[in-house]
């Protein structure tokens, strides 16, 4: 049994769960096991993002979370990818409300993109 969240000693309604039965003892050796692993999961996913993606990232609460997020965010198929970051290099213009340094992290991140994709 896995355990995503550290086990209640309440249910719903507020009222006192037995925390002697056999299956609220298994959850509560399952969850530091679990939650220990899913940290490490975490750890390495973000630290294969590059640095300008960390903070979109980080909030995740879980491991399944942030994959989730990634998958949306990067699993597009390659010509779909391949035509959205050229139409995002064509149509880019400096905004003049961001420095000079914001614009410059906006088109490296581009260019990576491009770069990524061949």
């Amino acid at each position: 049994m896995v355990a995503k969240v550290p086990p209640l000693d309440k249910d719903r309604d507020g009222k006192p769960i037995d925390t002697t039965s056999l299956q609220y003892q298994e959850l509560v050796k399952a969850y530091p096991n679990w939650s220990n692993t899913d940290r490490k999961v975490c750890f390495t996913m973000l630290y294969c993002i590059h640095d300008d993606l960390i903070g979109e990232f980080e909030t995740c609460p879980i491991a399944k979370d942030m994959w989730d997020k990634l998958r949306i965010r990067f699993g597009q198929t390659f010509v779909t990818r391949l035509r959205t970051m050229h139409l995002k290099w064509m149509q880019y213009e400096m905004d003049c409300t961001h420095t000079i340094a914001e614009h410059l992290r906006t088109i490296s991140a581009m260019v990576r993109g491009l770069k990524a994709i061949g």
